[in-house]
């Protein structure tokens, strides 16, 4: 299994990249019980809540580390736990605002933070099996493309299906339930091409895919941070038919996957 990974971020227009909340991680091929694994995560930190973007950075690096537990029932909980727990003595050694801070602000960071993710796994077995699996929680968002046709769309299908208050993946474990937890499994094929995407820019493309404007060359011929840069400044300033921008003003986040030819 030979795959191209090419990773893509930008924070809010005006927001420097210290402001940026969102995270992305990959693995390289490695072997795990015989099979060939590849992993990818895009992370997406609710900027309501405190320290999100390491939350969001914690989840995408334990998902890449051992995919293996968040793709089990029975051990995902613990393994949200231990890093809920190292999110937890990162805002101890951390916090900027020191033991003199607002009582309101303490409570906010007890209560917990909240990020989106998706996760993704391509496995290779030992008799040639071409098997992904992956794992949503929140709008971020996997396009699977074959020969430049859209395949599958998941966990969010429309761009209607956006909102404001998408369930999330909580440092407080009792914010969190299976149920907001979606996966999905399937098989890949050579050439094949995954976008993994963050809410704002996961919602542009289903914009474009719904207003039969889309060939993908745009997602496909971002090569570097300035095409990518190029790329995000065009949308979010240009306008649909009905008026409203295309890329709205958010972190935006994409990572490209493509299964190359052997």
């Amino acid at each position: 299994m030979k795959v191209a990974l090419h990773r893509f971020f930008a924070p809010k227009s005006g927001n420097t990249e210290d402001e940026y909340e969102d995270a992305c991680e990959a693995s390289d091929v490695r072997q795990l019980n015989e099979w060939s694994v590849l992993c990818g995560a895009v992370t997406d930190g609710a900027s309501t809540s405190p320290f999100s973007g390491k939350w969001a950075a914690l989840i995408a690096t334990s998902y890449c580390q051992d995919p293996r537990l968040w793709h089990n029932q029975s051990l995902i909980d613990d393994e949200i736990k231990r890093t809920s727990d190292e999110w937890k003595n990162w805002t101890e050694k951390n916090n900027p605002f020191g033991l003199g801070q607002p009582w309101w602000r303490e409570e906010k960071i007890k209560s917990g933070t909240f990020a989106a993710l998706l996760g993704l796994t391509l496995l290779q077995g030992p008799a040639g099996e071409q098997r992904w699996h992956a794992i949503a929680v929140g709008d971020c968002c996997m396009t699977l493309l074959r020969g430049q046709n859209v395949v599958l769309s998941f966990p969010i299908t429309s761009s209607k299906q956006f909102s404001n208050s998408p369930k999330l993946l909580s440092s407080n474990l009792e914010e969190n339930s299976l149920s907001s937890t979606n996966f999905k499994t399937g098989e890949w094929a050579p050439g094949d091409v995954f976008f993994l995407m963050s809410d704002a820019l996961a919602q542009t493309f289903l914009h474009l895919q719904e207003f039969e404007s889309m060939d993908c060359k745009s997602f496909f011929a971002t090569a570097n941070k300035e095409d990518f840069a190029d790329f995000v400044n065009e949308y979010r300033e240009s306008h649909m038919p009905d008026g409203n921008v295309w890329l709205r003003n958010d972190d935006v986040t994409f990572l490209r996957l493509i299964i190359e030819q052997v």
